[in-house]
């Protein structure tokens, strides 16, 4: 048995040693443009199992028991750039790439799924908590290093500009039921949205003008961090990898419009059922026809709901500084090719900083990322990458095919994925890029 693992071994070894130059004229190009377009949606609670079912029956009291303590959650993630790079397998490597980043969180506590799953007793009040936000970024970088012997070695400046920030505060929906089904509901949202121009309820009617004019201000909001890369071949099989991004000047917007909704309102569904009653006729059989002539009237009464409160969506926009980073980033890496171009694994194990610097201690916190995965190649003109990851605080499951032909190559990919580990299996999200490159 002992013989025969050792035979294959060899085996493999030569082939894919004898092939190694050919699978290297097409894994490497000394002039490269690449335009890749990846997107992410994934929530931590329904799955696509909940979903793709002929009925769709939802079980309300499993998913409250089974929903993280936090409630639920949901996240997109949007990242399309392009790059141009001029790599020299041993000497200069220089490159410029330039592109979008789009961020954005938003959760519900679990306090709404409570009272969906189990309900109320009489005159309890509950809380739904809403909380949230939104990153829009555009960058443009530049690298810049050398491919030497064993070193590798790649700095990474980078100009970035904050096309908007948008978070909540003390945002939530408050209910209580009372005798006679006496309801209170106090309904209250607020949202701080941070840019470089004024933004209030004519913008969005005219996104293209809002668009136009955040491009015209990039330059007055602009921000720096360097980030730079390094690779150290152990041997011809092990390469291992460090990189780090730190922001150095911030990206600062000048302008806070406040989105605010805060109402209250006071209904009794007894009261509501009853003028219904007496409006269809329903009620003492004498004297009908009289109530028949007046039941016009009472039909067209409205409903007795009280508004305490109205104001407009949107407050004057008003003069601010705030600053902001994109996530401040640290990695090490590891990439093992046993047989050579036939198959690599890889791995990244790294930390990030949401918000690095910011002046509200909860806008800054700290996550990290994992990496595994496997590459599975037939001269680098077919490969398969099946990997699972945790990347910028999204479990992903991904499954990437490659088709190069050294002129023109095509990735493209698909995930499962989720913020919770234990859903990113069933699919609570999917994801999915197409990586397209030219070059020679």
């Amino acid at each position: 048995m002992k013989r025969l693992v050792v035979i294959l071994a060899s085996f493999i070894l030569l082939i894919s040693s004898s092939f190694a130059g050919a699978a290297d004229f097409f894994d490497h190009r000394i002039f490269e443009i690449k335009l890749n377009v990846p997107a992410n949606v994934s929530n931590n609670t329904i799955t696509l199992a909940d979903i793709l079912q002929e009925q769709v029956i939802i079980d309300l009291k499993e998913l409250y028991n089974e929903m993280p303590k936090k409630g639920f959650d949901a996240t997109i993630d949007i990242l399309p750039s392009a790059a141009i790079t001029l790599d020299f397998k041993k000497g200069l490597h220089f490159g410029v790439s330039a592109g979008v980043d789009v961020f954005a969180n938003t959760g519900i506590s679990k306090d709404l799924f409570r009272f969906i799953a189990k309900g109320n007793q009489l005159n309890e009040e509950f809380k739904v908590s809403v909380n949230g936000y939104a990153d829009v970024f555009a960058f443009a970088q530049v690298d810049v290093g050398f491919n030497l012997k064993k070193f590798n070695i790649l700095v990474q400046p980078a100009l970035f500009s904050s096309l908007a920030h948008a978070v909540t505060t003390d945002s939530y929906v408050m209910a209580s039921c009372g005798e006679n089904n006496a309801y209170n509901l106090v309904m209250k949202g607020n949202m701080d949205i941070y840019s470089s121009i004024p933004i209030n309820e004519d913008s969005f009617g005219d996104s293209n003008t809002m668009v136009n004019n955040l491009m015209n201000n990039l330059g007055r909001t602009m921000g720096f961090d360097l980030g730079g890369k390094v690779s150290y071949k152990l041997t011809d099989f092990l390469t291992l990898s460090g990189s780090v991004r730190i922001p150095m000047v911030p990206s600062h917007l000048n302008t806070k419009t406040s989105l605010n909704y805060d109402q209250q309102f006071s209904f009794s569904l007894d009261s509501l059922m009853n003028k219904k009653k007496e409006g269809s006729g329903e009620g003492d059989s004498e004297g009908s026809e009289g109530q028949s002539e007046e039941t016009p009237e009472e039909t067209t009464s409205e409903p007795e709901v009280t508004e305490t409160q109205k104001t407009s969506l949107f407050t004057d926009p008003v003069s601010v500084q705030y600053y902001i980073n994109r996530p401040m980033k640290f990695a090490v890496s590891a990439e093992f090719r046993p047989f050579s171009w036939l198959m690599t694994y890889y791995g990244t194990l790294g930390v990030g900083i949401k918000h690095p610097f910011a002046k509200s201690r909860e806008e800054s916190y700290f996550y990290f990322d994992y990496l595994i995965g496997t590459k599975l190649s037939l001269i680098n003109i077919i490969s398969l990458y099946l990997s699972t990851e945790r990347t910028d605080e999204i479990f992903k499951h991904k499954a990437t095919l490659a088709l190069n032909f050294r002129l023109v190559e095509i990735d493209a990919g698909i995930a499962l994925e989720s913020e919770n580990l234990k859903t990113s299996f069933k699919g609570s999200g999917l994801g999915a890029f197409v990586t397209a490159c030219i070059g020679f």
